[in-house]
C-alpha cells in the first residue's frame, strides 16, 4: 500500500511494506538496546509504520519471553483505539499505513519514541546475525526487502550462527539456511554433494515448508545458492529445483550419461538431447551437462556399493529409464553400466548370442553342435563380458527384475562353454572296461556335473517370457550332450560290474587310474576310519546329494563363511567320487555306505550297527551313528539335541560320529529339487552339525549315498512289471535302448535293468528319482573338510589343501577352437609346486588346460629379469617361483582379474589360516616398487593385468 503526506519538499510516496511476526520482533528487539521493557504498571506500545493487511496473518507471539499483541490499524480512529485497549506487561504493537501526520498527538505521544517505526530488515538481518554491516552481493539484488523478510522469516528458535568476523556475506546468509531448513552438509559441497543432497528423504517437504514460511525470494535463493556448488552445472540444476524437480535431479543426469556418451552420437542421438532438456526448458552447455552426468553415475554407483535399500535405489533407476525413454533415448540406453533397461538389453543380446552358439535343428551331430558353439564362444563371452560390466549384474536382484535374470544367462553362458570344450572319446575305444567306466564317472563328477548344477541354475529363470524363451535352446543342445554320456557311462558300468569283486578299492580293481573313482562301500574303511584314527571325525550323509548338488553346496561352504577348507585325501589330486550300490536306492547304497560292504541286510538298525562294529574293528571305540529321528529331537532353543551334541564333542570317546541328513532325499518326493539353491541353510541340521564340529574340533567327512535325477515333466512313462522303485526294475528280459543289465556282486540281487537316461521312470509321478544307471545316480562325491582353526591336522592325516575345484570353463572362457579342455582321458599328473610351505597343493589332472592367451603368463612373470632383480631383494620368502606362477595364472584366468583370497591361498596350497601371511608375500614379489600390482579388496585378491604386463615387461600378444 503507497501512502502520500506532504513534507518541506513536497508530495512524497512512502511505502508501506509487509509485517510479519519477524519485523515486529526485530523492532522490539531494536526497542529493547534503547532501554525499552515492558512495565506491570503501564502499556508499553511500538508503532510500525506497514501494511495493516499483512499483519493479521500474525498469530500470538512472545519477544525474548514477553507476551506480545500485533494490531493491525487501518484507521487513525483505529489506532487511538488501539493504544486505549493496551494492556500492561507486554508489547503492544501497533501496524499501520497512517503516516505521522495523521494520527492524532495522544497516539503518538503514547508510541516508543513517541514515533512510527519504518522498519529495516536488513538492519534487522544484520543484528541477527552479529555482522558489523552486510555485503553487497546480497542485499543489492531485486527483490531484496523480500529476501531481508525471508531471511527474517527463517530465522530459527536458536539464531542464526554469527558471523565470524566483518559483513554478512551471500555464502553464509543463504549457506545458513540451507543447512538450517533444507539439511544441507556442512562444509564444502560439490556437484556430487548436490546431487546426494537432492536424495535426502523427506527433501521436497523441506523446500515447501520453507516457501511457505519464508517466500518464493529467499527459498529460490538458497536454492540456486546449493545449485551453485555444482560449478559448470549450477544453471541447469538451479532450474530443475527452481522447478520442484528434486528427485529428477539424478536420474535427469544418469539419462545425461547416456545422451552424452561418444556412442551417442547422429542427429536422432542430438533429437534425443533436446528432448530432455525441453523437458525441463534447459539450455546448458555440454560440458556441463558431462559433469552432471558424471557426478550422477557416481552418486549411484556410491549407493549400489553401500547396498542402498531398494526403497531408495529401485525408485531413483526406474525413473532414469523413464525420462531416458520419454526422450526417445532407449536404443543408446544399452551403453549405460546403471539403467535396468541397459542390463536388459545387455542380457537379451547375451541370451541371442548363446541362441546362436547352441541352436541345434535335430540333424546336427554332437561334433557339428561342439563345433558350432566353438565358432561362436567369442561373441557368447564378448556379450557375457558387457552384461558382467553392468553395475546391476551382481546385486541388481534387489533394485529390478532383469537383476534376477542374470544367474540363468550365465549359466547359459556356461553351458555354452561346456560344450564347447567337449572333446571326442574316440581314445576310449581300446580302454578297458574298468579304465573307460573310471574317466567317464571323472568326467561327470569333475565336469558334467557342474553342467548339471548350470542346467537347475537356467531351470530357475525369470518371469521375461522372452528371455526365457531365448535361452531354451541351450537345454535342448546341453540334453544332447548329457544323454550321450549317460548312455555311455551306463554302458561301461554293464560292462564292469559283473567283474566287480567285494574288496576292491577302487573301480577295476589294479587296473584302475591314478586318483580314480573309488566304491561307495570303500569309503568307511579306506577313506573315514583311516582318517579318525588321526583326527576326530564327524561323518555327514547327506541322503540323495547328486555331485550337481555338492559342486556348489561346498563352493559355498568352504568360501570362508562357515570355517571349513576343502582338503584331499591322501595320495588323492581332486576330491575323491566313488560309484553308488546299485540299483542306487537308500535301502541299498546307504547301507553299504555306513556298514562298508555290500550286505543284505538294510535299514536304520542294520546301518548303526554295521557303522559302530567297523570302527570298533578299526580300534576307534565307541562309535555313534545318528539318523534323521535322532536329530529332531532338540526342543526349545537348541541346536542340536544334547546326546547328538555331547557326542560330537567328546573328541576323546568318540572319535567317529554319523549323521544322516534327509532334506535332500525327502524332497524328491514332493519339492522341486531342480529349482532348489541347496544353500547351507537350506538342509536341515546342517549348519548346526557343521557349527559344533568345528567347535570340538573335528574334520568332517561330507558324502552321499547315491545321487539323483530331476522330473521336469518330460520324462516317458514305462510301466514295469516287479518294479521296486521309480528307476529300477528286475533283471528279467532284455533291456531297452535306453536301459542297461547290470549284474554283479555290487548289485543286489544280483542283477537288475536300470534306466540309462534321466528321462525314464516305472512309477508314479514325483519330484526327482534314484535307483538308475546315470552318472548324476551313480557317482558320489566324498568331501573332506577342515576347520580353519585347526591347522594341526593337516600334517597329522596327511591331508593337503584342494585347490578350487571349478572346472575352468565354470569362471572362464574355453581355450581356443581346437585346444579342447573337457576329455575323458585325465591320465596325466602335472607335479605340485616344488618348495612350497607344506600342506602343499596336491596335483591337478590335466582336464583343463590354460583357458585364453594369458595361458603361461605366470610363468612368463617369474621368468623376467624385473621378478629376478625383485626375489633378490625380497630374499628368502615363503612362496616358491612355481606358487607366484600358478597364482597369478589362476587370478588372470579369473573374471575381472578377482579371486577370494582363499582360492589364491588354496592355489598356493596354503590353507585358509595362512592365506593372509601368503598373500602378502605374494603381493610383495608382484608389486614392483609399490605400485599395485595385486591387492586386496574385502576378501579378495585383484590383479591388475596390463599392470602386471608393464612392470614385468610381457608383451601381451606373447602372455
Amino acid at each position: 500500500m503507497t501512502t502520500t503526506h506532504p513534507s518541506s519538499e513536497g508530495a512524497i510516496r512512502r511505502t508501506a511494506g509487509p509485517v510479519g511476526a519477524a519485523v515486529v520482533r526485530a523492532v522490539i528487539t531494536e526497542a529493547r538496546g534503547r532501554g525499552y521493557a515492558v512495565s506491570p504498571e503501564s502499556p508499553t506500545v511500538v508503532g510500525i509504520f506497514g501494511d495493516p493487511a499483512t499483519a493479521r496473518q500474525i498469530d500470538e507471539m512472545t519477544a525474548q519471553g514477553d507476551p506480545v499483541d500485533v494490531v493491525p490499524v487501518p484507521s487513525s480512529l483505529a489506532a487511538l483505539s488501539a493504544v486505549r485497549a493496551a494492556r500492561p506487561g507486554r508489547w503492544t504493537v501497533l501496524v499501520t499505513d497512517r503516516t505521522e501526520q495523521q494520527l492524532s498527538v495522544d497516539v503518538l505521544a503514547s508510541l516508543v519514541g513517541a514515533t512510527l517505526r519504518t522498519p529495516d530488515p536488513w538492519e534487522a538481518v544484520r543484528t541477527d546475525f552479529a555482522a558489523r554491516g552486510i555485503e553487497a552481493d546480497l542485499h543489492a539484488t531485486p527483490h531484496a526487502i523480500d529476501l531481508a523478510l525471508g531471511l527474517l522469516q527463517a530465522r530459527p528458535s536458536s539464531g542464526w550462527p554469527p558471523v565470524a568476523s566483518g559483513s554478512l556475506t551471500r555464502d553464509h546468509a543463504l549457506g545458513s539456511v540451507a543447512r538450517t531448513h533444507l539439511r544441507v552438509p556442512a562444509g564444502t559441497v560439490d556437484i556430487a554433494g548436490v546431487l546426494r543432497w537432492t536424495r535426502t528423504p523427506g527433501l521436497a517437504g523441506s523446500v515447501a515448508r520453507l516457501r511457505a514460511e519464508a517466500g518464493d525470494v529467499l527459498t529460490d535463493a538458497v536454492l540456486a545458492w546449493v545449485a551453485g556448488r555444482a560449478d559448470a552445472a549450477g544453471p541447469a540444476l538451479t532450474v530443475l529445483l527452481r522447478g520442484g524437480h528434486l528427485t529428477e535431479v539424478v536420474p535427469a543426469g544418469l539419462a545425461l550419461h547416456v545422451l552424452t556418451a561418444p556412442v551417442a552420437a547422429g542427429p536422432e542421438a542430438h533429437t534425443a538431447l533436446g528432448r530432455l532438456l525441453g523437458r525441463y526448458g534447459l539450455a546448458a552447455e555440454p560440458e556441463a551437462l558431462r559433469r552432471w552426468a558424471g557426478a550422477a553415475a557416481d552418486v549411484v554407483g556410491e549407493l549400489l556399493a553401500e547396498h542402498a535399500s531398494a526403497d531408495v535405489l529401485a525408485p531413483l533407476l526406474d525413473a532414469a529409464d523413464t525420462v531416458l525413454a520419454d526422450a526417445g533415448g532407449q536404443p543408446w540406453a544399452i551403453s549405460s553400466d546403471l539403467l535396468p533397461s541397459a542390463l536388459r538389453l545387455r542380457l537379451h543380446r547375451a541370451a541371442e548370442a548363446v541362441r546362436e552358439a547352441l541352436l541345434a535343428d535335430g540333424s546336427d551331430s554332437q561334433e557339428a553342435q561342439v563345433l558350432r558353439a566353438r565358432h561362436h564362444s567369442p561373441a557368447v563371452e564378448t556379450s557375457w563380458a558387457a552384461v558382467e560390466g553392468h553395475q546391476l549384474s551382481e546385486t541388481g536382484a534387489a533394485y529390478t527384475r532383469a537383476g534376477a535374470d542374470v544367474p540363468a544367462l550365465h549359466a547359459a553362458v556356461r553351458l555354452t562353454r561346456w560344450l564347447a570344450a567337449q572333446e571326442s572319446s574316440a581314445p576310449l575305444k581300446d580302454s578297458s572296461p574298468a579304465r573307460t567306466l573310471n574317466l567317464l564317472a571323472l568326467r561327470h563328477a569333475r565336469h558334467d556335473a557342474w553342467a548339471d548344477a548350470a542346467v537347475n541354475a537356467l531351470h530357475r529363470s525369470s518371469a521375461d517370457a522372452e528371455l526365457a524363451q531365448t535361452l531354451s535352446p541351450a537345454l535342448a543342445a546341453v540334453r544332447g550332450m548329457r544323454d550321450a554320456h549317460d548312455l555311455a557311462f551306463a554302458a561301461a558300468l554293464a560292462a564292469q560290474t559283473p567283474y566287480d569283486r567285494d574288496g576292491d578299492r577302487r573301480v577295476g580293481g589294479a587296473d584302475a587310474e591314478q586318483d580314480g573313482v573309488g566304491l561307495i562301500e570303500r569309503v568307511l574303511p579306506d577313506a573315514v576310519l583311516p582318517l579318525a584314527k588321526h583326527v576326530p571325525v564327524l561323518m555327514i550323509v547327506l541322503d540323495g546329494m547328486s555331485a550337481s548338488v555338492a559342486a556348489p553346496l561346498m563352493d559355498a561352504l568352504t568360501d570362508g563363511r562357515y570355517g571349513w577348507q576343502e582338503a584331499l585325501l591322501p595320495q588323492h589330486a581332486h576330491r575323491h567320487a566313488v560309484l553308488a550300490a546299485l540299483p542306487t536306492l537308500t535301502r541299498v547304497s546307504r547301507t553299504a555306505l555306513l556298514t562298508g560292504s555290500m550286505t543284505e541286510a538294510a535299514g536304520q538298525p542294520a546301518e548303526r550297527t554295521g557303522f559302530t562294529a567297523a570302527a570298533d574293528v578299526a580300534g576307534l571305540g565307541v562309535a555313534a551313528l545318528f539318523h534323521k529321528a535322532d536329530l529332531e529331537e532338540a526342543r526349545g532353543v537348541e541346536a542340536l539335541p544334547p546326546t547328538v551334541s555331547e557326542a560330537i564333542a567328546d573328541t576323546t570317546g568318540r572319535r567317529l560320529i554319523g549323521c544322516v541328513l534327509n532334506t535332500i532325499d525327502d524332497a524328491l518326493d514332493k519339492a522341486d529339487p531342480g529349482r532348489a539353491t541347496w544353500q547351507v541353510s537350506e538342509i536341515a541340521h546342517l549348519r548346526a552339525l557343521l557349527d559344533a564340529a568345528n567347535q570340538a574340533g573335528r574334520a568332517i567327512v561330507v558324502t552321499s549315498d547315491h545321487g539323483h535325477v530331476v522330473e521336469r515333466r518330460d520324462t516317458a512313462h514305462r510301466p514295469a512289471a516287479g518294479a521296486d522303485s521309480a528307476r529300477s526294475r528286475p533283471g528279467e528280459g532284455e533291456p531297452h535302448a535306453d536301459e542297461v543289465l547290470v549284474s554283479g556282486v555290487r548289485v543286489r540281487g544280483g542283477k537288475a535293468i536300470l534306466p540309462a537316461v534321466e528321462r525314464l521312470r516305472y512309477t508314479g509321478l514325483k519330484a526327482g528319482y534314484h535307483g538308475g544307471a546315470t552318472p548324476a545316480e551313480v557317482v558320489v562325491p566324498v568331501v573332506v573338510l577342515v576347520p580353519d582353526t585347526a591347522p594341526e591336522m593337516w600334517d597329522a592325516a596327511g591331508l593337503s589343501v584342494a585347490p578350487p575345484q571349478r572346472p575352468a570353463w565354470w569362471d572362464a572362457p574355453v581355450a581356443a577352437a581346437g585346444e579342447t579342455a573337457v576329455s575323458p582321458v585325465m591320465t596325466e599328473v602335472v607335479p605340485p609346486p616344488t618348495g612350497s610351505a607344506t600342506p602343499r597343493t596336491a596335483p591337478d589332472v590335466v582336464a583343463q588346460p590354460p583357458s585364453s592367451a594369458r595361458a603361461g603368463l605366470g610363468q612368463r612373470v617369474v621368468a623376467s629379469e624385473m621378478y629376478a632383480d625383485v626375489a633378490a631383494m625380497a630374499g628368502r620368502t615363503s612362496v616358491t617361483s612355481d606358487q607366484v606362477a600358478a597364482a597369478v595364472d589362476a587370478l588372470a584366468r579369473a573374471p575381472h582379474g578377482r579371486l577370494p583370497v582363499a582360492d589364491v591361498a588354496a592355489t598356493l596350497g596354503v590353507p585358509r589360516a595362512q592365506a593372509t601371511g601368503a598373500v602378502s608375500q605374494l603381493s610383495m614379489l608382484l608389486n614392483v616398487d609399490a605400485y599395485p600390482v595385486l591387492r586386496i579388496v574385502g576378501n579378495e585378491a585383484v590383479l591388475d593385468l596390463p599392470l602386471l604386463r608393464e612392470q614385468f615387461e610381457i608383451d601381451e600378444e606373447t602372455a
